[in-house]
């Protein structure tokens, strides 16, 4: 009865781990040095400062971190306009914001629509590859596995970077 409804324990228990990472990606993000002269090398510092929050809670192997991992993928492929979700994501937001500001900024053309697009996919990439959903498992028939975190986090890192790098035009 503390959270009064579903929704507010739903809210509680989302928030409680989403806030560790926000806060992590925040100070790794201010602790970039964004240079307009090297934009490959700051575009894989900021997909590294949205990835290795993830990735260090994952390859930990705690199960609760791995279930919330899957529960934010699944959350970000979700529609909530059903539920309370109203200042919810304000936070996760927040920082989000400043990951596009960031983009943008390194970007030789400034084209705010497309940092959008390329965050939209390196967060998108992040979750789904790291929520050791076993899809890998069945395609390679037991070859890879989706909990092999060192063996995924370089090509992982580097298609993305790669990505964001065409996206933007650099």
């Amino acid at each position: 009865y503390y959270f009064k409804t579903k929704d507010g324990l739903f809210r509680a228990v989302l928030m409680r781990r989403a806030m560790c990472v926000v806060d992590e990606r925040r100070s790794l993000l201010h602790d970039i040095n964004l240079d307009a002269n090297s934009p490959e090398e700051s575009i894989l510092k900021i997909v590294k400062a949205i990835a290795d929050p993830i990735y260090r809670r994952a390859k930990q192997g705690d199960s609760s971190w791995n279930a919330y991992i899957s529960l934010i993928a699944n959350i970000a492929t979700t529609d909530l306009g059903g539920t309370d979700a109203s200042g919810m994501f304000d936070a996760l937001d927040e920082v989000s914001l400043e990951f596009v500001s960031a983009l943008v900024q390194v970007s030789s053309h400034g084209d705010e629509r497309k940092a959008h697009h390329a965050f939209q996919f390196l967060t998108g990439t992040v979750l789904y590859t790291l929520s050791n959903n076993g899809r890998i498992n069945r395609l390679s028939k037991g070859l890879y596995r989706s909990d092999e975190y060192d063996e995924i986090y370089s090509d992982m890192i580097d298609y993305i970077s790669q990505g964001v790098i065409a996206i933007l035009r650099l």
